[in-house]
């Protein structure tokens, strides 16, 4: 009896892996072939192909490997020159897309049980209004002087809507979860941090002490935004705050958060072709030994060869 019960709830974990599915009708782009885009760090990994049937109706399937996976997907249409598609949050469980127009955006296109691109839309509309009013105040108090009749008016508007931003803020803090994170990335690959700062090196210091203290890397590594978040954040310490001890630190409090080794030989690739690209060999040196000493690079092929050199 035993052996069966054990059999049974294998059976079914290995089904629960195996079922992650997304069911798709876009009935206007029948006859049109299509790929199915998986983000997996700097890389973007085609794991579905197929051609839309007459009907519209079609099956996107999570490899095995993969599932339950919760992050970005794109859903490409390929071999036409208007191309399209579409981005979309796969929040680790089954759930359904529509959409009977042959214009798909985010009025048409109806989600079942998968409400995280709708929150995902519905957050980045209340943020744009909050950055578009901030800098048109913060433009106009700069043109205009505190003589002017208006100023105290622009000056409130301006302190009103930093504030409104950090309020912001704290309503994605309470939320914690992927859309809340998704939205940080994308602020971070913006140049644009959990405070709003006019000052280039507040600006940095606030992102890289996000990047580092609180970034959840493994949203980022299925984010789509691997590349340009790990970019964005040498820049930031090449350019700006140029303190290689906190540098250092901040590349330890990093490593250690990617448990994955294979997360980890990703992030460290990337810092190493970053840093060669902007000619910062001197930041490499610092950290090569960081690497040798973590034990989790066997075989240092590609840009981790910079590493052996200062080792």
């Amino acid at each position: 009896m035993n052996k069966i019960i054990i059999s049974f709830l294998l059976f079914f974990v290995g089904y629960q892996i195996k079922s992650q599915q997304i069911s798709m009708y876009f009935p206007e782009f029948k006859g049109n072939s299509y790929d199915f885009v998986l983000f997996q760090g700097s890389e973007q990994k085609t794991v579905f192909q197929g051609v839309i049937p007459n009907d519209g109706k079609f099956t996107l399937s999570v490899p095995k490997e993969y599932a339950p996976f919760k992050g970005m997907g794109r859903w490409l249409i390929t071999g036409t020159k208007e191309g399209g598609g579409l981005d979309m949050y796969i929040p680790g469980n089954d759930f359904s897309v529509s959409c009977d127009s042959n214009k798909p955006d985010n009025t048409n296109i109806i989600y079942k049980n998968n409400s995280g691109n709708a929150e995902l839309n519905e957050l980045s509309k209340i943020q744009e209004k909050i950055l578009s009013r901030y800098d048109l105040m913060l433009a106009a108090k700069n043109i205009f002087t505190s003589k002017d009749h208006h100023y105290p008016v622009f000056l409130d508007e301006y302190e009103k809507q930093k504030k409104d931003y950090e309020l912001f803020q704290r309503s994605l803090n309470k939320r914690s979860d992927y859309i809340s994170e998704f939205i940080r990335i994308v602020n971070i690959t913006n140049g644009i941090g959990t405070m709003l700062y006019t000052q280039e090196e507040e600006k940095a210091d606030n992102i890289a002490n996000y990047i580092a203290e609180n970034l959840n890397w493994e949203s980022l590594y299925t984010s789509g935004h691997w590349w340009s978040v790990i970019n964005g954040w040498i820049s930031i310490h090449t350019n700006v705050l140029k303190d290689q001890e906190r540098f250092i630190k901040d590349f330890e409090i990093i490593s250690s958060k990617l448990k994955n080794d294979d997360h980890y030989k990703d992030f460290i690739s990337k810092v190493a072709f970053f840093l060669r690209e902007k000619n910062n060999e001197n930041y490499l040196k610092v950290i090569a030994p960081l690497v040798k000493r973590s034990g989790r690079i066997n075989s240092y092929n590609g840009y981790l060869e910079e590493y052996i050199k200062y080792q």
